[in-house]
């Protein structure tokens, strides 16, 4: 069982990095790794190159093992009290940024690796002085690529990964979210709106640099939805492409009569068709459009 409370901000100024790391949270084959490879053309960033995997694959099982139930087996029956071992957690978390930003240089380090976008929690409780940024892109082309290539999963899971995803990260404390088409777009505009969000130094050449990364593409935006990963992503999640300013119905309708066979034989079948229902009307309201409210149930 994980400690009740995340650690006293008093203690965190204990650390070195206090209030010096970034997370950068993103489903994978969301453009993320582009985007870690521009901010490192800011010299007040230590971007790191590689994926630590520092919550996933350490610092979620000690926060774990604060308490066994029934046992004298958790760190509670050595440390005695929470915040004593929450400050000594953040010291052991510290050690590899630390190391990382001496051997890269800058000051702020930014750390990324694709698993933690759905532990903030477990972040917050030991770096409630770090600033999260989500990114995020148009979940009918991540699954998509999820589902497609060497290590593909079934269009069901990619949509799902996407889906569960952007659902931990909305109800997260996060301090800010990038949207991948933004940066696609304008790249220059939204490099430098992100540098301002997060208090870093952007100047001319290095914003310029940074933009670069984006550069030739721009026609990633017009990849069309094809997938069936794509198609259930638009039939369970349609209040997340609304949430996240993405048109729906992009998928053809064969495409979409696939994706249903796929998940018919699961209760998210009437919890996917209520949820679209919803978000149709919602959009039908918000843009005065009645054309696109759903069929009354039993004419679709």
């Amino acid at each position: 069982m994980k400690p009740s409370e995340p650690l006293d901000i008093e203690l965190a100024r204990e650390s070195s990095l206090f209030g010096k790391v970034i997370f950068v949270l993103a489903t994978p084959a969301s453009g993320s790794d582009v985007l870690m490879r521009a901010l490192r053309e800011f010299p007040q960033l230590a971007a790191l190159p590689v994926r630590t995997n520092l919550f996933s694959g350490g610092m979620t099982r000690i926060l774990d093992h604060w308490v066994q139930d029934g046992t004298n087996q958790g760190m509670h029956h050595v440390c005695g009290e929470e915040q004593e071992f929450l400050a000594a957690a953040r010291l052991l978390a510290d050690t590899p940024l630390l190391a990382a930003r001496a051997a890269i240089g800058g000051d702020v380090v930014v750390e990324h690796s694709g698993d933690q976008i759905q532990l903030v929690d477990d972040i917050r409780a030991i770096y409630p002085d770090a600033r999260i940024v989500h990114v995020v892109r148009d979940g009918r082309h991540v699954a998509d690529r999820l589902a497609q290539g060497k290590h593909a999963v079934p269009a069901r899971y990619a949509a799902r990964r996407w889906v569960d995803d952007q659902r931990s990260a909305m109800e997260a404390a996060v301090d800010g979210t990038v949207k991948v088409e933004a940066l696609l777009t304008d790249p220059v505009g939204a490099m430098k709106a992100l540098a301002d969000g997060l208090n870093i130094d952007a100047p001319g050449p290095a914003l310029a640099a940074a933009a670069s990364h984006f550069s030739g593409a721009g026609q990633l935006l017009a990849t069309p939805v094809t997938g069936r990963a794509a198609a259930i992503v638009e039939i369970v999640a349609p209040d997340l492409l609304a949430h996240f300013g993405y048109e729906l119905d992009k998928s053809r309708r064969s495409t979409r009569f696939a994706g249903w066979v796929e998940i018919s034989a699961s209760g998210a079948v009437v919890a996917a068709g209520k949820a679209r229902r919803r978000v149709q009307e919602r959009v039908a309201d918000r843009f005065g459009r009645d054309e696109w409210r759903p069929s009354p149930l039993g004419e679709e």
